[in-house]
């Protein structure tokens, strides 16, 4: 993707005002596209922001939240707990003027969309279990029998990096039931695990 904005911890920033919002976009979906947030946040109404400039004008615009967290009101998630909240937040955008708002919601919204990895679950040939790309189990048939399946894991780095979720619930299991596996083999069989 083009660099239409570029983080500019530098941008000239004093008079712009607020202009439009993103949708509701996690910190990490931000951080994945801007990086991590800069230092220049007030203290008390803004407490994550970037500031960009517009390549082609020059242009300066800034990425905050506004009166969000605990810094402007104890009754609200402290700074850490609201960058960690997976629902995420309509962020504000400022910026001189409308139109270059606009420009950055678009370019914006197509870098957090082209960062989007949708979790994919396949078979490849028909006995290994696959994450987005990376091995997790392999099926074995025991013996002659069709219900005979087991399933081991393959690295265990890679099903470290593939399922954050289960290793954060501490509840992986490297092999499971003959029976389980062959019905899990079914499942997928017919359209993908989900």
């Amino acid at each position: 993707m083009t660099p239409d904005f570029v983080v500019d911890n530098n941008a000239r920033t004093s008079g712009t005002s607020l202009q439009d919002y993103t949708e509701r976009y996690s910190y990490d979906q931000i951080v994945a596209v801007l990086g991590p947030h800069n230092d220049n946040s007030d203290g008390y109404k803004v407490s994550t922001e970037w500031t960009l400039t517009e390549m082609a004008t020059g242009n300066a615009v800034t990425l905050y939240d506004y009166k969000a967290t605990s810094l402007y009101d104890d009754g609200y998630p402290s700074p850490e707990h609201f960058r960690s909240d997976p629902e995420g937040y309509e962020w504000h955008i400022g910026a001189h003027d409308k139109e270059t708002a606009q420009r950055f919601l678009v370019w914006l919204t197509a870098a957090v969309e082209a960062n989007v990895k949708p979790t994919r679950w396949t078979v490849a040939d028909g006995r290994c279990l696959v994450y987005n790309g990376t091995p997790i189990f392999t099926m074995h048939k025991i013996g002659d029998d069709s219900l005979g399946y087991t399933m081991d894991a393959c690295d265990m780095d890679d099903l470290a990096r593939a399922l954050p979720e289960a290793l954060n619930r501490a509840y992986v299991v490297p092999t499971i039931s003959p029976v389980r596996a062959h019905r899990v083999t079914e499942r997928w069989n017919r359209g993908g695990a989900r």
